[in-house]
């Protein structure tokens, strides 16, 4: 299980020393767990990196429990009486772990958290070399501007060897922090590590609040910790009764011989095994949403019924409403949280719309912003003063909205009464779940606590309202992909990827998707226009057919020959979809830059390899991609037809020529015999976080 060698159960565990590694090669003990009190400092002079806290150093390990694919670690500090238990459990075939700490005050007295670690790796560098050649990841994040991952050396981030072993260099220390209820806004809640030789390390906090990981010297070595919310970062403390517990944010690791790439792989497979089994992961229904770059939020009953017509020819399956239908005004924005139908828009009654989406033959679904009330709005004099988020005893106001506080009863009760009528009064089985402001730092005296206790209300309260409504498809947006988390993923089936309005720009972001999302959940605009080019046309379409369609744009305006191309598109991907669950995802030209004129995505699964492969620059491209596939193959045009030229090489290389940009292509390799590769188990140092 895991990435050898495996735990210690001890209170430090030590690790062989790295050789030649600056002046000495004696390397300092990594503790299993790091957590402070808030009255504790550092037992060695710091600066900023959360390690040496005096409250880690009174833990005395208790007991622990191994199986084949659990490991339980128990430990104990004998002053205060607090039990730290790291539970770890082994997914995706042994390659990832995933790491949680529980903290329970078994004292007579209250105790203060301060920073509580959820899993650490170290045993990264084996030499001085490593200092030079080792690479760390980041997925940087911006509305309209997602997934941009970035591989930067050691020293371009601050880290270098300073020839001291078992000094922390003051912690100097490389950090990615999120805030408030936006988990992605600034950056993924993940990162990664790899060296020159190939070992790699990805992983993902699993927090649908704030988080913060943070790489740090420890030489001759790098340390890795990360957590859910903290003192210094979040202003975050939790108080701890006698006799109550926490526990920390989920955090996964993956580790593999093969490069960063293929530990974004094992990822996927973890996000897939602890995802809430639903049928929408299963079958990728198509889904048409009126809003992007079509009503953008002004519907009414006659737009959507030309809509409505043209999205079943072009064969979706789902047809969602979006912002908009709750008020009679042209502006929105500060009219949200009531969420009763708009007479002016809807004579006749949205529930009028919702039949005519089922009479063809699609799924009506609905926008709402279920955590945000409008400042015009009645439910905004009607809730309870202490249902919204304050500061300074004044209600917090965010561009004209106020943030609901999910602990408060009556915010719960608010949100329960409308999702529960919308689903019986217009028969929805689709609600897309916006959320476009950032609550950030919290609310009352404790903000990061209220922060965090949202944020956990939040995930009880979608916990409650699925098991009332099993089969509703309920997707995760945050100004697109603001809220990009398996906090979030692990129980709502479909993310949105991006609020991005140029077909060109979204290729980037589709391409670079399933690094964050598993693809059959990760829902990617496609918005044809009725001025478009046909290469155009094409390559919207071709953003989103290797994982799932959000159709959308002016359908209804189209002339023939573009309804015939969106329609062929849909045909496509309704002959493909199957394969996207079960395949996992490779770059065959590296994960993508912003400003690459060619994107290449593949898929490979038991049935072959999907290939994406996008042109945005002015002249033709001749490009190799190297594929995980071997020996003879049937290499067959998805989408569309014609126009591009690919050839086969045994040896795993696909050539592809493509015309001038903008154009784009789907291909399927099905070869007659399979590489099976699914990456091994290195010797990744102590990715169990224990350090020995």
């Amino acid at each position: 299980m895991g990435p050898e060698p495996g735990p210690q159960p001890a209170q430090e565990a030590g690790r062989q020393p790295a050789q030649g590694a600056g002046r000495h090669s004696a390397a300092a003990p990594v503790r299993l767990v790091e957590i402070a009190l808030s009255a504790d400092g550092h037992v060695v002079p710091t600066h900023a990196a959360h390690a040496d806290y005096l409250t880690s150093q009174r833990l005395r390990h208790v007991s622990h429990e191994a199986t084949d694919d659990e490991l339980t670690v128990v430990q104990e500090d004998p002053r205060t009486g607090l039990r730290v238990t790291v539970l770890v459990k082994a997914t995706a075939s042994g390659r990832v772990i995933h790491q949680q700490t529980v903290i329970t005050n078994g004292g007579s007295a209250p105790q203060t958290l301060a920073y509580v670690s959820s899993a650490a790796i170290t045993g990264v560098l084996h030499d001085e070399a490593g200092w030079r050649d080792a690479r760390a990841h980041v997925g940087y994040n911006a509305w309209s501007g997602e997934f941009r991952w970035r591989a930067l050396s050691l020293e371009d981030v601050g880290l270098v060897n300073t020839g001291y072993p078992g000094s922390t260099g003051l912690n100097a220390r490389f950090a990615q922090t999120g805030r408030g209820s936006w988990s992605s806004g600034d950056a993924l809640p993940m990162g990664g590590l790899s060296r020159a030789d190939g070992v790699s390390w990805a992983w993902q906090v699993e927090n649908n609040g704030p988080w913060h990981w943070e790489i740090s010297a420890q030489e001759p070595d790098l340390v890795v910790r990360m957590s859910g919310p903290t003192r210094d970062e979040h202003s975050w403390c939790w108080e701890l009764e006698p006799g109550a517990q926490y526990s920390t944010a989920p955090v996964a690791i993956a580790c593999s011989a093969d490069g960063f790439e293929d530990a974004l792989r094992a990822l996927t497979e973890h996000r897939r095994a602890i995802r809430r089994p639903n049928a929408d992961d299963e079958n990728l229904p198509v889904i048409f949403n009126d809003y992007m770059n079509a009503l953008m939020g002004d519907p009414t009953t006659q737009r959507e019924h030309t809509l409505i017509e043209a999205a079943a020819q072009a064969g979706a399956e789902y047809y969602v409403v979006d912002c908009g239908w709750y008020t009679d005004e042209k502006d929105w924005w500060d009219l949200v949280g009531d969420w009763q139908e708009s007479p002016r828009r809807f004579p006749g009654g949205l529930r009028e719309v919702m039949d005519d989406v089922r009479a063809h033959g699609m799924v009506p679904g609905l926008w709402l912003e279920p955590e945000v009330i409008g400042k015009r709005s009645a439910a905004a004099r009607t809730l309870p003063e202490d249902a919204f988020f304050h500061r300074d005893d004044t209600r917090i106001v965010e561009k004209d909205r106020f943030q609901l506080d999910l602990r408060h009863p009556a915010a719960i009760a608010h949100l329960d009464a409308a999702i529960d009528r919308i689903v019986d009064v217009y028969g929805v089985g689709y609600l897309k779940f916006d959320h476009n402001i950032n609550a950030a730092p919290g609310t009352g005296e404790r903000v990061g606590e209220a922060m965090d206790g949202h944020t956990r209300a939040l995930s009880e309260w979608l916990d409650s309202l699925l098991e009332r409504h099993p089969d509703l498809v309920i997707e995760n947006c945050s100004s697109g992909g603001m809220r990009v988390d398996y906090a979030q993923l692990s129980r709502l089936s479909i993310q949105s990827t991006s609020d991005q309005q140029s077909p060109l720009l979204t290729a980037t972001i589709a391409a670079a998707a399933p690094s964050a999302v598993a693809p059959e959940q990760a829902a990617v605009w496609a918005y044809p226009q009725p001025g478009m080019s046909r290469g155009l046309l094409e390559f919207t379409l071709v953003n989103a057919l290797m994982q799932r369609i959000h159709l959308s744009g002016h359908l209804d305006d189209v002339d023939p020959e573009q309804a015939r191309i969106v329609a062929d598109a849909i045909t496509a991907y309704k002959q493909i979809r199957h394969l996207i669950p079960v395949s996992l995802p490779s770059w065959p030209l590296g994960l993508p830059g912003w400003y690459d004129d060619v994107l290449a995505l593949a898929m490979d699964g038991p049935a072959g390899e999907l290939v994406s492969v996008w042109n945005r620059g002015d002249d033709a491209a001749r490009l190799q991609l190297p594929l995980r596939s071997r020996g003879a193959a049937e290499v067959r045009q998805v989408f569309p037809a014609g126009a591009v030229q690919h050839h086969w090489d045994e040896a795993g290389v696909l050539t592809v020529t493509m015309p001038a940009g903008p154009s784009a292509v789907v291909l399927k390799v099905s070869p007659a015999q399979r590489l099976r590769h699914q990456g091994h188990i290195p010797a990744c140092g102590q990715a169990w976080g224990t350090g020995g």
